[in-house]
This record gives C-alpha cells, structure tokens and sequence, in this order.
C-alpha cells in the first residue's frame, strides 16, 4: 500500500506566495501583493477557482475547490499541484482534488512586456515597424 499524500495543496499561515506546480518540471511563484481577486465557479460535475495576479491568470479545476478559496483569502494557500491521477479516486469526499491547471500571461502583462520590448528597442535607435512580426 502506498503511503503518498492525494493532497494537492499545502497550507502555510506565514506564505507570501503562491507555488503553482503546472507539471513536474514547470512551476511558478506568484506573490500575493499581486493578487487582484480570485473567482469560483461551480459547475455539474467540476469547479473552477481562477486567481487574477497583475502578470498572470491561474484557473484550478476540480472538485471541493471552496476550501483552497478560503485558505486563498486568508492568505494561507501556498502550493497547488495537480492531484496525480492514479490518487484521485482515493481523494475523501470533501477533501480538493485538482485535475487540471491552467495558466495565461495576462493582457495587461503582454502589455507590459510589449512596452518594455519598445523601450529597448528605442534605447538602441532602431524604428519599431508594424510589420515586425509578418
């Protein structure tokens, strides 16, 4: 039998972020000052809880997702990971299991990161063509 966690989160009362595990070998660290609100959704058979941070917006899929929403208020959720496949049908009614995570840059990122581009390119003296990307 084995001994592995089916949790898909971890609780820190003292986290001043947020570690998304999207995959084994890709994650991300997004601090709460950049959290601009987060929103749940439930469905037939599935949940959504989405975090707006300034850069970037993460959706959790699952089941029970209102318990990682009030450790997200608090201030007190600090890692998400997909719950492995072969452990979710032992994860306890009641208990969150996340089956899927997706994350986007978000528009005011690109934004961002397209002025930025703009201002490196002018600090050269190179002329931005509309065309740059064709």
């Amino acid at each position: 039998m084995s001994t592995r966690s089916t949790e898909c989160y971890l609780l820190d009362p003292q986290a001043h972020s947020v570690r998304i595990q999207v995959s084994p070998g890709l994650s991300l660290l997004l601090p709460y000052e950049q959290l601009a609100f987060a929103e749940f959704a439930a469905g037939e058979s599935e949940e959504a809880l989405t975090m707006h941070f300034d850069t970037h917006e993460v959706t959790l899929r699952g089941t029970s997702l209102r318990r990682l929403e009030a450790a997200l208020q608090r201030r007190e959720l600090a890692n998400v990971a997909p719950t492995a496949v072969q452990f979710r049908g032992g994860v306890k009614d009641g208990q969150p299991s996340i089956t899927g995570i997706e994350v986007r840059a978000s528009s005011d990122s690109e934004r961002k990161e397209e002025t930025h581009s703009r201002r490196s390119e002018d600090a050269i003296h190179e002329p931005i063509s509309a065309d740059a990307g064709a």
